[in-house]
């Protein structure tokens, strides 16, 4: 019984953020959009791998990212938009953050870029691994 309501739980977590993100849009509150969408692209990309039940440390050269490319890609583009609108003092004033909060943001930038290095380097190793065994064959 846990799970279904976990499920049920989610989807309605889901339902919430594309009502978020749509509305964030329309509202034009740009850094806010982004945060959220960034946040759930990255979600997303956990979800692709950890449903590679076997796939694990000792093998996670095995991954199929043919799922996580394209999140990875979009992930990317709007993290190259986020990188400077987030340092807009005139956007993040329109948006109601705090002078304080500019650090916060700044905080969030290294996180996602951090993840975007990090899945890169994975989707990297993942298909140097398959095109050496591919050249092997």
């Amino acid at each position: 019984m846990r799970v279904p309501f976990l499920e049920q739980l989610r989807d309605i977590l889901k339902e919430q953020q594309k009502k978020d993100l749509e509305r964030l849009e329309k509202e034009g509150y740009t850094i806010r959009y982004q945060m959220l969408k960034l946040t759930v692209l990255k979600s997303e990309i956990m979800n692709v791998i950890y449903a590679q039940e076997n796939v694990s440390d000792e093998n996670i050269l095995s991954l199929d990212v043919t799922d996580i490319k394209p999140k990875y890609e979009e992930y990317s583009s709007i993290l190259a938009e986020f990188a400077t609108n987030y340092k807009d003092k005139a956007e993040q004033e329109k948006e109601g953050f705090e002078t304080y909060q500019s650090t916060q943001l700044g905080l969030f930038y290294d996180a996602v870029v951090n993840f975007k290095v990090q899945t890169q380097a994975l989707i990297s190793r993942v298909e140097e691994q398959k095109n050496t065994l591919k050249r092997r064959s």
